[in-house]
């Protein structure tokens, strides 16, 4: 292994600033290579991507810092982190990223088109991270399915999540700036204002990023039977066909995505909240537990009311609900805030509570009586035999041994 030099084409095994040591080459383009390394400082894995040769030319300097500077601005869980960077006229410049282990939406693409509730979710987190840059001043301007990173979710209702990455060629918004600059941007995605030289501006991203749902949602990328400039003249004379099959949402909203005038389309944050909309509305109802799940008001209605026990926090006391059965009115009761449409099934179930109070006062008197009449009996062994007696209420006392007199 080697410490890297600006000289040196980077190889798996290379070191790069004494910390950074090179495993695999993920990515490559005309200005670059990318690479998965592992930062032995942190002891964690990184994303590397390191210039071919040292920046010299002035094009090659403006987009490495406009990358650098855009990285480093932003923060959401949707945009790639950079964590470091290095930008030498002489040695060896680099940029040091969160390594994101997953595939590309062009890799998901490849196996069909993708789901309606899957891409609302995508979709969701892209629009986030675009929002986010264009409040920062910031364009993206190569917004593909190749610079968007998909990583499985941990939440179980979510399939993917998305982080939008490569801000290689992202143009720095100016107030003051009028000048048109050069085209940049693949050609697939460019907006037709950029393709007449108009400034660089949020709804360019947004014209590209719904080319790219058109093509995630059908598997066919748009102005798909034509090539390079006759693509770019196709997309300024037509807007690009939505499929009728796709649901009437999506129709509408990748309408205003791809308008040929950037006015009449939605901003990114807009984007975000009706996506978000579509992946929750795409989502099952949860599951209703025992003290959750519906009640059919008819069974209810029919279901016999237990008996409850009798506390001071009853609403109708005993003397009041026998008071009120006897003069067949219902008695007064504490307002509990009840609305009226509670009065129905509130007068029924007090109806059932007055009869069930009534029988247990009836049963409770009878056992009062009883009580009285067995305790004005005499024990047992005091029936007067002690006094050789008889004696019984409104009687006369006879002695026992007295002789019965039948007559004069």
């Amino acid at each position: 292994m080697t410490d890297l030099r600006g000289s040196t084409t980077p190889v798996t095994g290379d070191i790069v600033a004494r910390r950074y040591r090179l495993l695999e080459r993920i990515g490559e383009g005309g200005m670059a290579r990318v690479f998965r390394a592992h930062d032995t400082y942190l002891d964690r894995p990184v994303a590397i991507k390191i210039m071919r040769g040292p920046v010299h030319d002035a094009v090659t300097a403006d987009r490495v810092r406009a990358e650098t500077t855009s990285l480093a601005s932003l923060n959401h869980h949707s945009l790639v982190t950079l964590f470091d960077a290095h930008i030498d006229d002489e040695g060896i410049s680099y940029l040091v990223m969160e390594y994101v282990s997953g595939i590309t939406l062009r890799d998901l693409i490849a196996d069909g088109p993708v789901a309606p509730i899957v891409l609302a979710g995508i979709a969701t987190d892209l629009a986030e991270a675009l929002y986010v840059a264009h409040e920062a001043g910031i364009v993206h301007r190569d917004l593909k399915p190749s610079n968007v990173l998909l990583w499985r979710s941990p939440v179980p209702s979510r399939d993917w999540r998305a982080k939008l990455a490569d801000f290689g060629i992202a143009h720095l918004l100016d107030a003051g700036e009028t000048a048109a600059g050069p085209i940049m941007g693949t050609a697939a995605y460019i907006a037709p204002e950029q393709a007449r030289g108009a400034p660089p501006a949020p709804p360019a991203d947004i014209y590209a990023f719904g080319l790219l749902l058109i093509e995630a949602l059908t598997g066919v990328r748009p102005y798909g039977d034509v090539e390079g400039v006759g693509a770019v003249v196709a997309r300024m004379t037509a807007a690009p066909d939505i499929p009728r099959a796709l649901d009437a949402g999506w129709r509408r909203l990748l309408r205003r995505m791809t308008s040929l005038r950037p006015e009449e389309r939605p901003s990114a944050l807009e984007v975000a909240v009706i996506a978000s909309g579509y992946a929750q509305a795409a989502q099952p109802a949860p599951l209703l537990d025992e003290t959750t799940a519906p009640v059919d008001v008819a069974e209810l209605d029919a279901a016999p009311v237990p008996a409850r026990p009798i506390t001071d926090q009853m609403p109708v006391s005993l003397v009041g609900a026998a008071a009120a059965a006897a003069a067949g009115t219902a008695p007064a009761s504490p307002d509990t805030g009840n609305t009226p449409t509670d009065g129905p099934r509130r007068g029924r179930h007090l109806g059932r509570l007055v009869s069930l109070l009534i029988a247990g006062l009836a049963a409770l008197l009878i056992a009062i009586v009883t009580v009285v009449w067995a305790a004005s009996l005499p024990e047992p062994g005091s029936w007067g035999l002690e006094d050789s007696r008889i004696s019984m209420t409104g009687g006369v006392s006879v002695p026992v041994d007295a002789p019965v007199v039948d007559g004069p």
